[in-house]
């Protein structure tokens, strides 16, 4: 009894994620979608109820992803992805799209907020240190985008006070995070969607679309 009582308002909690991961961004067309429905949704639920612990515990104690690699950060991210790619049923560009929206959220949540409070106190004793981007950055109060102009302008204005006056070793998982955003919502050329949404891909045409991430 004392299960149901716990799995029960955990359930309605993440019931809104459901709803969007079982029947957004479906794939009409496509004629490998498998067939084994309850198997798959409750695939689904069961990662769904991990995402949402793993958020809520990031939440409660941002210090626990001090020590975790970005692979380790974005685990029940890659899950679901996984689960959700298996099924056949949904556009590329929606599982890639939710992916990123996963990682970004425990990635901001976790290192990034010790390293956006470090460049706050330094804004606060010393703004002149910081270079102009950064701290109109930090008076926006910026929300998360999915634009890729965006998220490359933004992260090129960031580097190199990421570098100056955060954690040392935040630094190189900064730039995977960068990486993996900009591939994840098929940027740059490394990504294409196999069956794409409305959006514009490979906005930012590098000359080298065979770059690597450093760890997905």
């Amino acid at each position: 009894m004392t299960q149901l009582i716990f799995i029960f308002p955990s359930f309605l909690l993440i019931s809104p994620i459901l709803a969007v991961s079982i029947f957004g961004g479906r794939d009409h067309w496509s004629t490998e979608c498998t067939k084994e429905r309850s198997q798959n949704d409750m695939c689904q639920m069961m990662i769904g109820l991990k995402v949402w612990r793993h958020k809520k515990n990031i939440t409660e104690q941002p210090e626990i992803s001090k020590n975790m690699t970005l692979t380790e950060l974005k685990m029940y991210c890659d899950d679901r992805f996984v689960c959700l790619e298996n099924t056949y049923c949904y556009k590329d560009s929606y599982n890639y799209q939710l992916l990123d929206e996963c990682i970004e959220e425990v990635f901001q949540i976790g290192p990034m907020s010790f390293c956006l409070k470090k460049l706050r106190e330094i804004s606060n004793s010393e703004p002149n240190k910081l270079s102009k981007c950064v701290k109109e950055y930090l008076e926006k109060n910026a929300t998360s985008t999915t634009d890729c102009l965006v998220i490359k302008n933004t992260g090129d204005c960031l580097l190199p006070d990421v570098q100056k006056d955060c954690d040392p070793k935040f630094l190189a998982m900064y730039k995977q995070y960068l990486s993996l955003r900009l591939y994840n919502l098929a940027c740059d050329g490394r990504l294409r969607y196999r069956v794409p949404g409305d959006e514009p891909q490979n906005v930012l045409n590098p000359t080298n679309s065979t770059k690597q991430i450093g760890e997905n």
